[in-house]
């Protein structure tokens, strides 16, 4: 008992001092990365301000507290990257470092960066964006003798364009379904003039995150026929598997797609498919009726219009376009129920006004009109379109003393107009 009693003790006397010397260690490694952690947020709230030489000054101290190299080193790639960004749009900042500096720096962390983990896409993504600026300021370098171009545009491609572009092809590949790098490489070939090599990506971005707005290329309402017809595939591809956008949804974007491109017959299709997944989708719903009025089907278009009105009461858009179809069915009294019900859902919006003072002039009933088209003036006293449709109703029906009136708010309102010459003349002496 006593040589053990001895041992004990010695295991204690140890053990004791060891405890509290990993407990040292340990508070000052936690210590020094909560200090890291507080210097990097220093780091991004010079960023957010545009203070980039300060960013990156609270990104190094950072790093020198011992802070996550990975994660650090990707926060001053971005810094980087953006300042070059906002170089190149002319925008008057201080850069973090010199331009040569900025570039050599940048590639040399990315290059760490994929050695360490080759597997990451977003390094991958980095990548591909400085390999892209070197390009961009190599061509803005060069003298261009535009005789001397090649007919294919990616025969006009640097090769630091290509690095960018197979950089970009990696990282699709690390992650298929990140519609970022395949909107990226859409980007890229746009610019470089080819909307056929980009078409494939646009297909695959689509399928990845099928929504219109997503992709700022599809909001171009002159899109490459290539390109739409291949987006229009994507949406197919997005249905034919498991999305976590619900199908009512994609059916509805495609037509919507479809739609701003001006392909309304083939839009109808997706959009009746979606509102048969869906029957309460007012969107979809809203987008067929659209669909159906631009066809000039005006008869099934006022179903859906009223539909829309039913589902949701409060809106006045239904009522104001189930109005238009009224009226180029030749049905007036119909046409003046609807536009009053949107006039007075539609909380002084200045269309509903002039839509139902032209209606009842048309119809005989002047004075009703003259109400409605005063009334819109007088809501909206710095909408020059107002005033413009009471001038009309004035000069339509002669009163020129009203009218005179008129053409002095309007001067008010836009003293250098031209075109006021024709209805309200030269301004009197004692205008200003």
């Amino acid at each position: 008992m006593p040589g053990h009693t001895k041992t004990t003790m010695k295991r204690r006397i140890v053990l004791v001092p060891l405890f509290f010397v990993l407990l040292i260690l340990e508070t000052v490694y936690f210590g020094r990365q909560a200090v890291a952690g507080f210097m990097r947020l220093g780091g991004q709230a010079a960023f957010f301000r545009s203070d980039f030489p300060a960013s990156l000054g609270w990104y190094r101290r950072a790093l020198a507290w011992g802070g996550d190299p990975g994660r650090i080193e990707s926060d001053i790639v971005h810094l980087l990257l953006y300042s070059l960004d906002q170089q190149e749009a002319g925008l008057k900042t201080k850069m973090a470092m010199p331009l040569d500096e900025t570039l050599s720096t940048a590639r040399r962390l990315v290059g760490r960066q994929i050695d360490e983990a080759p597997h990451r896409a977003s390094s991958w993504h980095l990548a591909s964006e400085v390999y892209l600026h070197e390009a961009r300021r190599q061509r803005a370098g060069l003298a261009v003798d535009l005789s001397t171009l090649p007919e294919d545009p990616l025969d006009n491609l640097l090769p630091e364009d290509w690095m960018g572009i197979a950089a970009l092809e990696v990282a699709t590949r690390l992650e298929p379904n990140n519609a970022l790098y395949y909107d990226r490489l859409v980007d890229t070939y746009l610019l470089s003039g080819n909307p056929a090599a980009a078409s494939p990506f646009a297909r695959k971005a689509v399928a990845a995150l099928p929504d219109v707005l997503a992709h700022a290329y599809l909001t171009n309402p002159r899109s490459a026929p290539e390109l739409l017809e291949d987006a229009v595939r994507g949406f197919d591809d997005a249905l034919s598997r498991e999305s976590m956008v619900p199908r009512p949804t994609i059916e509805r974007e495609a037509g919507r797609l479809l739609a701003s491109q001006g392909l309304d017959a083939r839009a109808i299709r997706y959009l009746e498919r979606s509102m048969d997944l869906d029957p309460a989708y007012y969107d979809a719903l809203m987008d067929l009726a659209m669909s159906t009025y631009r066809l000039k089907d005006y008869s099934k278009a006022i179903g859906y219009f009223e539909a829309g009105a039913r589902m949701r009461e409060e809106e006045p858009w239904p009522h104001y376009y189930a109005g238009l179809c009224n009226l180029a069915l030749d049905r007036s009294d119909l046409a003046l129920s609807e536009f009053r019900l949107a006039r007075e859902k539609g909380t002084g919006e200045v269309k509903f006004f002039q839509q139902l003072g032209e209606t009842l002039d048309a119809a005989g009933k002047t004075v009703e009109a003259e109400r409605q088209f005063v009334a819109a003036a007088n809501l909206n006293p710095a909408d020059i379109s107002a005033w413009r449709s009471l001038l009309s109703f004035y000069t339509r029906h002669d009163d020129h003393a009203a009218a005179g009136e008129v053409c002095s708010r309007i001067r008010a309102l836009a003293p250098d107009d031209l075109s006021l010459l024709e209805q309200c003349g030269p301004p009197g002496p004692g205008s200003n």
